[in-house]
C-alpha cells in the first residue's frame, strides 16, 4: 500500500523542525565553546601584559655588571710666580650594574713645582700613591618618578675622599733634599653621559680633572 502523502508531509515537516533545532543547538554550543577560548584570550592578554611588564623590567635592568671610572689627565695651576703641575691616573670601580653607588680604587699622581723662592729657583718633583680612594655617586632618580629612564641623559654627582702618600725631592739653588708626606683630601665627582669631572683642592689650589666612565659586562 502506498504511503499517505499527508503523513509524509507531516513527518518531513517534523524532521525539518528537529533538524533545525539540532542545528540551532549546535550553533549555540559552538558559540559557548568559542566563549571559553575568549576567556583564555583575555587571560593570555593579561599574561601578555605581564610579559610586557617583564620585558620593561628587563629593559630597565642593568646592562652591565660593573662600572669603571678612569681619569688620566694633567692639570696645571699658577700662583705667585709658582707653577704646579699634577699628572693624575685614577681608576675606580663600582661592582654593580648601576652608575650610581660606591666606587673604590687606586690613584697615582706625579707632581712638579717650579718657581722662584727668594733669589733661588725651586724645582720639586714627587710621586704620590693612594692608600684609600672612595666616592659615592647619588642616584639621580631616587624619589623622582618622572625622571628620565635614559642614563645617558642623567647627571650623577657625588663626593669622596682620597688619601695619598707622597715622596720626592726638591732643590732651591744649590740646596736639595728629600721630603715625604701623607694627606687626605675631599673631592667631588660629576658624571654626564660617559664624561667624568673630578674637582679637588690641593694646598688651597683648585684642580679639575677630566675622565670617562664605562660599563663592563
Amino acid at each position: 500500500m502506498g504511503a499517505d502523502p499527508m503523513k509524509l508531509d507531516m513527518r518531513s515537516s517534523h524532521f525539518l523542525r528537529t533538524t533545525a533545532i539540532s542545528i540551532a543547538l549546535l550553533v549555540l554550543l559552538g558559540a559557548l565553546g568559542c566563549s571559553k577560548p575568549s576567556n583564555d584570550s583575555n587571560s593570555s592578554g593579561e599574561n601578555g601584559s605581564s610579559a610586557g611588564a617583564t620585558s620593561e623590567n628587563k629593559q630597565s635592568s642593568p646592562k652591565y655588571t660593573s662600572w669603571v671610572v678612569s681619569i688620566v689627565d694633567d692639570q696645571e695651576s699658577s700662583e705667585g710666580g709658582m707653577t704646579y703641575t699634577i699628572a693624575l691616573n685614577l681608576q675606580a670601580t663600582n661592582p654593580t650594574g648601576y652608575r650610581w653607588g660606591t666606587y673604590t680604587g687606586t690613584a697615582t699622581a706625579k707632581t712638579t713645582t717650579t718657581g722662584s723662592v727668594g733669589k733661588g729657583t725651586l724645582n720639586a718633583e714627587a710621586i704620590a700613591n693612594s692608600t684609600q680612594l672612595e666616592f659615592t655617586l647619588a642616584d639621580p632618580e631616587a624619589g623622582d618618578a618622572l625622571a628620565s629612564l635614559d642614563p645617558e641623559k642623567l647627571t650623577y654627582t657625588g663626593t669622596g675622599t682620597i688619601t695619598m702618600q707622597a715622596a720626592g725631592t726638591a732643590s732651591v739653588g744649590a740646596a736639595s733634599g728629600g721630603f715625604a708626606n701623607n694627606s687626605s683630601q675631599p673631592f667631588t665627582i660629576t658624571v654626564t653621559g660617559d664624561k667624568v669631572t673630578m674637582g679637588i683642592t690641593i694646598d688651597g689650589k683648585p684642580f679639575m680633572f677630566d675622565g670617562t666612565i664605562s660599563g663592563r659586562e
